[in-house]
């Protein structure tokens, strides 16, 4: 078998074929489910991609569905790309966009993973990992700590120890994910938070968009402008992004929000109003409208901080200086078994930073042996 640096050289450009596509789900209830305001998630859905080529080169990606049919959706795209060029990426997706103009927000997860396996196949047929694929700036980059999941169960106590408790790892940057409460409540706890860890590590906090107003959204925001927050996440939609722009002039904490947009051109009205744009490849219709909303964001002088998978976004932190944090889950046993699917994440932790490595790739990978026998559906296409 051809190694993956012998590719380029051996074969000429676009001669890497699509031989065939596999598609799995997996569902994993979750042993307590996860409140934010109305939104309750009782399990864990993830669709998973690999692209075969005639190279012996595997592509894989691999969502989050919050029960969006990814699976679904994929299928007859997949179908599309079987016997074409898989390091024709851009040309592929420009022709499955054009294909459904009126099916492109139900399809635009469907687009991120195909097009997400196929840079995987580009960054391994090129023998580089997507960091330096992308042009290469750094390979340790600063990570941010996810805490809080849980707080009903798990109590306040439990969650100011997590946070001590990742400080003392070096995290220098935590986040809170406990939802939208009244403002005095909020404001006690995050007190409380705050005096445990200090103002030299950054607080922020997700919300989840359950803010029930705007108006709500102001009075718990100026409750928390003392503490001196990061950032306040996910206040609205980011369609909302009228609402954003009225929260942003009316408290000091720099909001985030981003990282459901589903049209790189959102990304323009939400950074009239954020102080952190928020982008996720699986989500946004892959890595090219990410890009384009780190690019937008470099040019307004806004932070840009990626959304979940940090094996992927990592990479795109090694390439660009305007992603300051790639965040990471602090861990909790809740019956999601995703990272058994994976070989391994793809970077080092060493002290409250990731460290990458130089495997070509674009990040993701998968034990896919694994993935099928833990899969809930599986779908072959091609051969």
């Amino acid at each position: 078998m051809e190694t993956w640096r012998s590719i380029g050289s051996d074969r000429a450009v676009g001669g890497v074929r699509v031989v065939g596509l596999d598609i799995a789900t997996c569902s994993f209830p979750l042993t307590r489910p996860v409140r934010f305001g109305a939104a309750v998630y009782a399990s864990r859905e993830h669709t998973f991609l690999r692209i075969r080529t005639d190279a012996g080169i595997d592509g894989f990606a691999c969502s989050l569905d919050r029960e969006v049919p990814v699976a679904a959706a994929l299928r007859p795209l997949a179908e599309r790309l079987v016997g074409r060029d898989a390091l024709r990426g851009r040309a592929l997706i420009a022709e499955l966009l054009a294909a459904n103009a009126p099916g492109r927000a139900g399809l635009v997860r469907a687009h991120s993973l195909i097009e997400l396996a196929l840079w995987d196949v580009t960054a391994k047929a090129a023998g580089l990992p997507l960091h330096l694929l992308l042009g290469g700036l750094r390979e340790r980059i600063p990570a941010l700590a996810i805490a809080g999941y849980l707080i009903e169960e798990r109590g306040e106590d439990a969650i100011v120890d997590e946070l001590t408790g990742l400080r003392e790892q070096g995290f220098g940057h935590l986040k809170l994910m406990i939802g939208a409460r009244d403002a005095a409540w909020t404001h006690g706890f995050l007190s409380r938070c705050r005096e445990a860890i200090g103002f030299e590590t950054q607080l922020s906090l997700d919300v989840h968009y359950s803010f029930p107003s705007l108006a709500e959204a102001i009075r718990v925001g100026r409750a928390l402008d003392e503490l001196e927050l990061g950032f306040l996440e996910d206040p609205f939609p980011p369609a909302q992004w009228r609402h954003h722009r009225a929260l942003a002039s009316a408290i000091r904490t720099p909001l985030a929000a981003g990282e459901d947009v589903t049209d790189a051109l959102a990304y323009v009205d939400l950074l009239e109003a954020v102080g952190v744009l928020r982008v996720d490849p699986t989500s946004a219709g892959g890595l090219e409208p990410a890009l384009r909303g780190i690019h937008l964001a470099e040019a307004a002088g806004t932070r840009v901080l990626a959304h979940g998978f940090p094996w992927v976004n990592a990479q795109l932190a090694g390439a660009y200086a305007a992603m300051d944090w790639v965040e990471v889950a602090a861990p909790l046993e809740n019956g999601d078994r995703f990272g058994e699917l994976l070989e391994d994440p793809g970077f080092a932790l060493e002290g409250g930073e990731l460290v990458l490595d130089r495997r070509p790739g674009a990040g993701t990978r998968l034990d896919w042996a694994r993935v099928e026998a833990l899969a809930a559906g599986r779908w072959t296409v091609g051969a």
